[in-house]
């Protein structure tokens, strides 16, 4: 009887895993060797091996970027690189160019990420290791976690596409107008 039931309970929690997986693609993130991605390492991960060194420097730009503007990232951080919108579309929605997981401290980067794009999500990651992890980050208005990341990444565009994140950005640049420094986030 005991066996019946660790092994009902074993699948169960099988099909609950593989429900997860299936349902819900940001849990693609923790197993993206299944997912089309090659692990060139345990912090990168790409799908063509072939671009890697333009994956590489790319990162490496954003990286030097933010330490240089914002100061030093203290903690690498997981790395996925698509570069078809078919493997982006694997693990978030391919309607974005890239996506940070603040509670998993990983990076995934599509096809349409351009140079402030990553740079913008690597804010992301400073936001989470300098305003207190997930937990504290995210209590902050997303009009200062946002607008921060779209203006000190040096975002050229004038106007952005999404009309809820171009208000958030504009508060951002009027807030530090009024005396605001990005160092010491507003409270709710």
């Amino acid at each position: 009887m005991l066996k019946k039931f660790a092994l009902l309970f074993g699948l169960l929690a099988l099909a609950v895993i593989v429900g997860a997986i299936a349902l819900y693609k940001p849990v693609r993130i923790f197993a993206p060797q299944f997912f089309g991605l090659t692990c060139v390492s345990e912090k990168l991960c790409i799908d063509d091996v072939g671009r890697l060194e333009e994956a590489t420097e790319l990162l490496e730009d954003a990286r030097r970027f933010v330490s240089d503007e914002l100061g030093s990232l203290k903690a690498e951080l997981k790395v996925l690189f698509c570069g078809t919108r078919q493997c982006f579309a694997n693990f978030a929605d391919p309607a974005v160019a890239a996506q940070y997981y603040w509670g998993a401290r990983t990076l995934l980067i599509g096809d349409r990420a351009t140079p402030y794009i990553i740079r913008h999500e690597l804010i992301h990651h400073w936001q989470n290791e300098n305003f207190g992890g997930p937990n504290e980050a995210l209590r902050l208005p997303m009009w200062f976690l946002e607008g921060m990341a779209y203006s000190l990444s040096n975002d050229p565009r004038e106007v952005i596409p999404n009309a809820e994140a171009n208000g958030q950005r504009t508060r951002f640049l009027e807030w530090q107008r009024t005396g605001g420094d990005w160092r010491t986030p507003p409270r709710q």
